[in-house]
C-alpha cells in the first residue's frame, strides 16, 4: 500500500510541476503582450482577464500563494525596462 501512495504522490507532484510551468508561461505571455496590444481589442483583453480570474477563483490549490512572487518579479523586471 505504501508503494501505491508513493506512486500517487509522485504523480501528483509531476502534475503540479506541469501546471506550474504552464501557469508561468501564461503569466509571462500576459505580462509581455505589449507588442501585441495594438492588435488585441479591449473586449478580447477583458474576456481573457475574466477567464483568468475565474480560473483562479475556482482553483482550490495554493496557486496564488505560490505564483504571486513570480508574478511580482516579472512585473518588476518589466517595469525596469
Amino acid at each position: 500500500m505504501n508503494t501505491l501512495i508513493t506512486q500517487e504522490t509522485i504523480t501528483i507532484n509531476q502534475t503540479n510541476k506541469e501546471e506550474e510551468k504552464k501557469n508561468e508561461e501564461i503569466i509571462k505571455a500576459i505580462v509581455n503582450t505589449s507588442s501585441l496590444q495594438e492588435t488585441i481589442t479591449l473586449e478580447q483583453k477583458n474576456k481573457e482577464a475574466i477567464k483568468l480570474v475565474t480560473e483562479w477563483l475556482n482553483d482550490s490549490s495554493d496557486f496564488e500563494e505560490q505564483t504571486w512572487p513570480l508574478v511580482k518579479e516579472i512585473l518588476e523586471e518589466r517595469d525596469k525596462k
